[in-house]
C-alpha cells in the first residue's frame, strides 16, 4: 500500500497533469474508492491535504488506519477539506470501520458527510455512494469556519446540489415536521438521551422549514381544566419560541376535534339521549351524521401520546349528563378565542376541525360528542370564531383517510357545503397516514385530482408511511389502533419498498405543487414517531437518513423546473 501511495503522487498524478488539459491543484483533485480502496483513499487523501481537498471512502475496509493516524490535526483537516464523504450500508459487517472514523470526526468537529444505506458490502451501495459523491465535486462553495451536521454538506453553496429536504423544495413548497415536547424544550425525555435529543433537535433545524406541534395544542394538554385558569400554556409556548427563534413557519393542531378533549367540556346537567341518533333533522344543504359509526367515535381522549408529553388523558366514553346547546358553543368559543388569540400573528394556520367525517356508513359527518350536542353547524361556527380571533390565519379542515375514494367523496361534500355557507375553510389538510403496501404515485395523483376541485390549497399534514406488517391494511390515524397497526414486524424488502413509496408519493406532490403549500411529515425520525415500530420516517431512529430521503431529494432534481 505504501509502495502504490508513492506511485500514486509522484508517477500518476503527474503524469495525468503532463498528458491532459486538467486544472493542477489541490482544489481540483478528488480521491475517492470503495472497500479497500475507500481505506486507502482515506489514508492517501487525508493524509495529504496538500494534495487533495475531495476525499471519500465508499464502505472502506479494515486497511484504513485508525482515526487518530488518519486525522492528526482536526482543526487543519476542518480548513482544508472541501468535502469528506463516509458511507457504509447497514447491513455491511464492515460498518464499525466507518463508524469509527465518523464518531471521531464528529467528536473532534470535522465537517463531513456520514451517509447510511440498507445495503451490504455490494455494489448498489457502491454505485449509488459514486454517484452522490461526484454530484458535490468542485463546487465554488467556501471552506466552512464550523462543521455543519454530519448528514449536510459541509459548505453548501448556491451551486451545490441540496441536501436537505427544505432546500430541495424550497421552490415548490415548504417541508415541515411534526415535533414534541422534548425537542420543543430540547430536554431529554422518555428514554432519549441529552445527546440523543441534542441530535434530534439539530435534524429538525437542518431539514425543515415549518413545524407543527404534535400534542401540546391540543385541547386535553393547553387547556385540562374548567375556566379561564385552566390552561396549561408552557409546553405550546416552547412550541411557539422554538420555531420563531428558527424562523420556521408554524401550524398548531387542533382546535375541535371528538379525541383528546376532557370530559369537562361536555358536561352539564341535561341527561344523555336514550338513543345516540339526531332527534331533528339537520338544516337543508347541511351534511348528515354516520351513525352506523358511533359507538367507536365518541370516545374522548383515547389513545397514547406521541414522545416528550408528560400527563394524562380521561379514557373511555364519556356517558354522563351533558352540556347544552349553548354551554358547549360557548364553551367552544372562549377556547378557541383564548388559544388563536394568544398566538395570533405566531402561528399562521391552524387545524380548526380535525376528524369530524365517519370512515363507515353513508352519512358525511362521524356521530361524535360535537355533533350530538351543538348539530352540523359546530364545524361552522369553529371556523367562525377562529376567524374572529385571528383574521389573518390560514384556518384548514384537516382528516386522514383521504386516499379513499368514499371518504374523499364525503370530504367533497362538506367542504363545498361550507363554502356554499361562505364558512372561512382556507385550506385542505390531508393527513396521509400511508403504509407501504398501498402508498403509490397513481393512489396519490388520483387523490390530489379530486381535492384540488375544491380550489383550495392543499396541506399534506400528517405524512409517515408504515412498513409495518400489522397495518398494511389501514390509512387510519386512531391512536387506540396504532398498537395494532405497528405489530408484526416489517413487511418484507422493508427499506426498499419505504424507498419506492416515498418516491411515488413525492412524485405526485411534485405533479401537484402549484396546489400544495406544505408536505409535513408526522415526526422528523423514526426515534420520535408514533409509529417507531412501523419505521414509517426517511431518517432512522439515529438521525441518519435512509435509501427513501434519497429518492425524496432525487424526485426534487430530476423534476423539471416551471415553466416561466
Amino acid at each position: 500500500m505504501r509502495a502504490f501511495e508513492r506511485d500514486l503522487l509522484d508517477d500518476v498524478i503527474p503524469a495525468i497533469e503532463s498528458r491532459y488539459a486538467v486544472q493542477a491543484d489541490r482544489e481540483h483533485r478528488a480521491l475517492a474508492g470503495l472497500s479497500m480502496g475507500g481505506g486507502q483513499s482515506l489514508n492517501f487523501g487525508l493524509g495529504h491535504l496538500d494534495t487533495f481537498a475531495w476525499v471519500g471512502g465508499f464502505s472502506s475496509a479494515p486497511n484504513t488506519k485508525p482515526p487518530e493516524e488518519l486525522v492528526p490535526d482536526p482543526a487543519g483537516a476542518a480548513q482544508k477539506l472541501r468535502l469528506l464523504w463516509l458511507s457504509c450500508g447497514s447491513k455491511d459487517g464492515l460498518i464499525r470501520i466507518s463508524q469509527g472514523v465518523h464518531a471521531y470526526l464528529k467528536a473532534h468537529h470535522v465537517p463531513h458527510i456520514w451517509h447510511v444505506d440498507g445495503n451490504g458490502h455490494d455494489a448498489t451501495h457502491w454505485r449509488n455512494s459514486l454517484y452522490q459523491f461526484t454530484q458535490l465535486l468542485f463546487t465554488s462553495a467556501p471552506v466552512p469556519s464550523a462543521p455543519a451536521p454530519s448528514w449536510t454538506l459541509n459548505a453548501p453553496g448556491d451551486s451545490a446540489p441540496a441536501l436537505t429536504l427544505k432546500d430541495a423544495y424550497k421552490d415548490h413548497f415548504l417541508v415541515g415536521t411534526a415535533i414534541n415536547r422534548t425537542l420543543a424544550t430540547g430536554t431529554a425525555s422518555r428514554g432519549r438521551t441529552q445527546e440523543q435529543v441534542d441530535r434530534d433537535v439539530a435534524l429538525v433545524k437542518a431539514q425543515f422549514n415549518q413545524l407543527t406541534a404534535e400534542n401540546d395544542m391540543k385541547w386535553a394538554l393547553i387547556h385540562p381544566r374548567e375556566g379561564p385558569n385552566g390552561y396549561d400554556f408552557g409546553p405550546a409556548d416552547a412550541f411557539v419560541n422554538f420555531g420563531l427563534s428558527h424562523d420556521m413557519y408554524l401550524a398548531g393542531h387542533t382546535l375541535v376535534w371528538h379525541a383528546q378533549t376532557p370530559n369537562w367540556v361536555f358536561a352539564g346537567t341535561n341527561p344523555p339521549p336514550v338513543t345516540t341518533p339526531p332527534t331533528s333533522p339537520p338544516a337543508a344543504g347541511t351534511p348528515t351524521a354516520d351513525t352506523a359509526n358511533a359507538p367507536a367515535t365518541n370516545r374522548i381522549g383515547t389513545g397514547r401520546p406521541g414522545p416528550g408529553f408528560g400527563g394524562g388523558f380521561g379514557r373511555g366514553v364519556y356517558d354522563g349528563p351533558r352540556a347544552s346547546r349553548e354551554e358547549l358553543l360557548e364553551r367552544m368559543r372562549d377556547h378557541i378565542h383564548t388559544v388563536v388569540g394568544r398566538y395570533q400573528g405566531k402561528v399562521k394556520v391552524w387545524d380548526v376541525v380535525n376528524e369530524a367525517i365517519a370512515d363507515q356508513g353513508t352519512n358525511v359527518l362521524r356521530h361524535s360528542l360535537w355533533l350530538q350536542i351543538i348539530g352540523p353547524d359546530f364545524i361552522a361556527k369553529a371556523f367562525q370564531y377562529a376567524h374572529e380571533a385571528d383574521p389573518g390565519a390560514i384556518l384548514r379542515y384537516n382528516d386522514y383517510g383521504l386516499e379513499n375514494a368514499g371518504k374523499r367523496r364525503k370530504l367533497i361534500t362538506l367542504i363545498r357545503s361550507l363554502q356554499e355557507q361562505q364558512v372561512p375553510v382556507m385550506a385542505i389538510g390531508t393527513q396521509a397516514h400511508l403504509n407501504v403496501s398501498g402508498a403509490s404515485f397513481e393512489n396519490m395523483d388520483q387523490s390530489l385530482t379530486e381535492l384540488a376541485t375544491l380550489g383550495l390549497p392543499i396541506h399534506v399534514t400528517e405524512l409517515d408511511i408504515n412498513s409495518a406488517q400489522g397495518g398494511q391494511r389501514s390509512t387510519g390515524a386512531d391512536l387506540a389502533n396504532n398498537a395494532a397497526a405497528t405489530q408484526g414486524g416489517l413487511v418484507e424488502d422493508a427499506d426498499q419498498r419505504l424507498t419506492e413509496a416515498y418516491e411515488g408519493v413525492f412524485r405526485a406532490f411534485m405533479k401537484h405543487r402549484a396546489a400544495i403549500e406544505m408536505v409535513t411529515f408526522w415526526g422528523p425520525n423514526d426515534a420520535n414517531s408514533w409509529r417507531r415500530s412501523g419505521t414509517p420516517l426517511l431518517f432512522d431512529v439515529n438521525g441518519q437518513p435512509k435509501p427513501a430521503f434519497d429518492a425524496v431529494l432525487r424526485v426534487a432534481r430530476e423534476t423539471p423546473p416551471d415553466a416561466p
